[in-house]
């Protein structure tokens, strides 16, 4: 067995599919017990996050000789779902242009409930959300495996901006636009306090809206 130490833009199925094993082998693992508990979602991890990663065993088969055997190599591919929002709300009938790593995967216009889904290598990087056409287009960069856990300001920052609220770079500043942005869902979600500071009421229902729309 081997120690991963996790670094920004890893999660479980990245670590999984670089060392030749399914998602759920790695994040099911003995070994790995206290980190599943900790983040509870394999696709949440923190750098310094250390994975433990278990030997490969060898699986023999038997064939009779002289012949021509194919074998087909089972791979997991992830999902990416995603929900074009603005505000909390479905940004409908607008249009839209999904790539990953560089490649087109995907173009239409905003459904109403402003899903998207595809399949993706456990391994892609970097996604790019296009709304819109001409002048008027936005475009959105999307770090995949780079969602922190809610309990840094990173993690919070990327949340909102995933639902709407623009706070900005993801890094671990509370600055200005992140607080307005924090203060903006804090009146959304009517919250008896809406000061711009995280606090647990905003943490927990962030992490609700997050993952029902996402």
């Amino acid at each position: 067995m081997k120690k991963h130490s996790v670094v920004q833009g890893d999660c479980i199925s990245s670590i999984a599919e670089e060392n030749g094993f399914f998602w759920e082998t790695v994040w099911n693992h003995p070994d790995n017990k206290q980190l599943k508990e900790m983040r509870q979602d394999p696709n949440i991890l923190l750098p310094g996050d250390i994975v433990t990663v278990p030997d490969k065993r060898l699986k023999e088969i038997s064939e009779p000789t002289n012949n021509v055997h194919k074998f087909k190599l089972k791979n997991s591919p992830a999902k990416l779902k995603i929900r074009i929002l603005k505000n909390a709300e479905p940004r409908t009938g607008e249009l839209f242009v999904l790539l990953i790593d560089g490649e087109e995967k995907k173009r239409g216009t905003v459904s109403s409930d402003g899903e998207v889904e595809i399949p993706i290598i456990p391994k892609s990087k970097e996604g790019k959300l296009i709304i819109g056409e001409g002048e008027t287009a936005e475009e959105f960069i999307l770090n995949l495996g780079y969602l922190d856990p809610i309990g840094t300001i990173s993690g919070v920052k990327a949340r909102l901006n995933s639902i709407g609220f623009d706070c900005g770079k993801i890094n671990n500043k509370l600055d200005e636009e992140t607080v307005e942005a924090i203060t903006d869902f804090q009146n959304y979600i009517k919250h008896p306090n809406p000061n711009g500071e995280i606090d647990d009421l905003t943490r927990e229902v962030l992490q609700k809206l997050h993952d029902e729309n996402s």
